[in-house]
């Protein structure tokens, strides 16, 4: 078995000093990352470091051994960084805010970068998702898709519309549906709405 395992799922001061070495490698990593990154200060890390390492413990019966266990661990660890900054991103928004976006408002920051025909692409699908969005969605499914394409959770779009989450779940899966029937009308895949969403 794995030694970073073997010790994670120990019990009483070998868990403890393993995941203070793991901490230690994830947190110098997770700074190496998004050095560049406004808002990305020692208190930042340190609540990434905390719901990442939490994370791990409990998916750590997940890890099948395809990678190194440092590589699966600095994925996830990362993913929370992402998710960590994607809060702190509508922290400050409201959700009038992000209802009045426009597809012209959307930061086009994927791998097109630098590529004109692709950045093109990206642009037009983006118009065809606003305006099916907009034009074939009901106004709660409006509201919840636009909330969760700006990164905001669940849960907080529950508390924001004064319902539960699995009611803003099903909101969302209604959304998405009719989205994704509606993008293969016009010549899009449902490849490429994940492709849009893993990049937002």
């Amino acid at each position: 078995m794995n030694k970073w395992i073997t010790r994670l799922t120990s019990v009483g001061s070998v868990q403890d000093q393993a995941l203070l070495e793991l901490g230690d490698v994830l947190r110098a990593r997770v700074e190496r990352a998004f050095r560049n990154q406004p808002k990305v200060d020692s208190a930042f890390i340190d609540d990434v470091m905390q719901d990442a390492l939490t994370s791990i413990l409990d998916s750590i019966n997940q890890f099948e051994g395809k990678s190194q266990f440092l590589t699966w661990a600095t994925t996830l660890t990362i993913r929370t960084a992402i998710r960590q900054m994607r809060r702190l991103r509508w922290k400050d928004t409201s959700l009038d805010q992000i209802l009045g976006n426009n597809p012209r408002s959307i930061d086009l920051t994927d791998s097109s970068q630098g590529d004109p025909v692709a950045t093109a692409s990206s642009a037009q699908l983006i118009e065809t998702m606003y305006r099916i969005i907009n034009e074939n969605l009901t106004d709660r499914q409006r509201e919840v898709l636009l909330a969760h394409l700006s990164g905001m959770p669940q849960a907080e779009i529950g508390r924001r519309m004064g319902t539960n989450r699995n009611a803003v779940y099903k909101l969302g899966f209604d959304a998405r549906k009719r989205l994704k029937e509606e993008l293969a009308k016009a010549g899009y895949s449902a490849e490429d709405l994940e492709t849009f969403e893993a990049v937002r």
